[in-house]
């Protein structure tokens, strides 16, 4: 309490975080605790630009479980739709443990994104990752990297730099969020746009090329996850989008999930880019059967792009085996009510089977139809 009444006299202006941060529930009976909301409300209502607000949770997924089931689970999580949403780094793990005790499972994650644009601007999706003991087969990742590699011409410190830059702009509100990414290469995050970072894509578009081969042993040998993570992003401006897929496709089974997020999404944007699939279809399928959302998410849309480049003949050919492979899981996220999930499981399905369905009941009743 004393660091809050500090923090408050201070002119800390974040009242909905001071309000529903679940780590500071137990305060909320302190003799001060009225008087410290009360100073930051005060400090909130003069704030120029005000706040960001938090953001609303809209839905809770759970992954399919033999193990678990969804009530149980979403007891153990603690939010609730509806209600604010404030991330507690030390809760999330703690919850985690308690799903991997409770149902003997291989893994379990939590995770909470927010949109900031767009129709979904203020808008929180849960997403609840599950692996039972059985399954632990597809927690086979690259081995943990532990060097201390050397950051080629300081491009790796530019770009989350950069991306810091970004956010600050973001939660200032100086984002127009609008415009689309403008840059030299098929992805770089949010683009240059902005005065107060466009000097740095020049400098990767100069310098990347030369120092290929040096961030490829980063992204292989670097202990730190979010070095590593900054290479796909600049990787992309050292080669044609085919050489960018070709280096970047060994590290889709990178340990840490973050790395793989950025490693699926450059090679998602290259590939969308492309005139013909570069991305084998098996390739696909093992990053869809990974365990975190984002690399069944991003493995998806990867799965859309890569159907949409196969000429019709060739589609007709693989479609079987796509479903075989993929279709329950397409037709399990679109029950989810988070777009990035739901979105590219529906045109997938509509690529393969050239029906219009929107709800996951109907997609459910056309692939209980095909024989497979």
């Amino acid at each position: 309490m004393t660091l809050l009444k500090s923090a408050a006299e201070h002119g800390f202006v974040a009242v909905d975080q001071l309000q529903h941060d679940p780590e500071l529930e137990p305060l909320h009976s302190h003799a001060d605790w009225a008087k410290v909301v009360a100073r930051v409300t005060d400090h909130h209502a003069k704030a120029k630009p005000p706040p960001m607000p938090l953001p609303v949770l809209e839905s809770i997924d759970v992954s399919r479980s033999r193990r678990a089931d969804r009530d149980s689970v979403i007891e153990i999580l603690g939010l609730k739709v509806g209600q604010p949403v404030v991330r507690s780094r030390h809760l999330t793990k703690i919850r985690e443990k308690q799903l991997r005790e409770r149902f003997n499972l291989a893994y379990a994650s939590i995770g909470v994104i927010a949109f900031f644009a767009e129709e979904n601007v203020g808008k929180a999706f849960a997403s609840v990752d599950l692996v039972d003991a059985e399954d632990a087969q597809r927690l086979n990742f690259l081995p943990a990297p532990t060097g201390n590699m050397y950051d080629p011409d300081g491009l790796l410190a530019q770009w989350q730099e950069y991306e810091d830059k970004v956010m600050k702009l973001v939660q200032d509100g100086r984002w127009n969020h609008e415009a689309p990414p403008s840059c030299r290469v098929a992805h770089c995050a949010f683009g240059f746009g902005h005065p107060d970072v466009a000097a740095y894509e020049p400098r990767f578009v100069a310098k990347a090329p030369g120092v290929r081969d040096a961030l490829l042993r980063v992204l292989k040998e670097e202990a730190n996850a979010d070095r590593r993570a900054s290479v796909p992003y600049v990787l992309g401006y050292a080669g044609t989008p085919e050489q960018v897929i070709s280096w970047l496709v060994p590290f889709f089974r990178d340990p840490h999930a973050g790395v793989r997020n950025n490693v699926i999404r450059a090679v998602l944007a290259f590939q969308t880019h492309l005139e013909k699939p570069v991305v084998d279809l098996g390739t696909v399928f093992d990053v869809m059967a990974m365990p975190h959302v984002m690399d069944r998410n991003k493995g998806t849309y990867l799965l859309e792009a890569v159907l949409q480049k196969l000429k019709p003949e060739e589609l007709a050919a693989r479609r079987t085996e796509v479903l075989q492979k993929v279709g329950v899981l397409l037709v399990d996220m679109t029950e989810s009510r988070q777009p990035i999930n739901r979105d590219p499981a529906v045109s997938g399905l509509k690529l393969l089977s050239g029906e219009g369905f929107e709800t996951s009941a109907e997609w459910r009743q056309w692939l209980s139809r095909r024989k497979l």
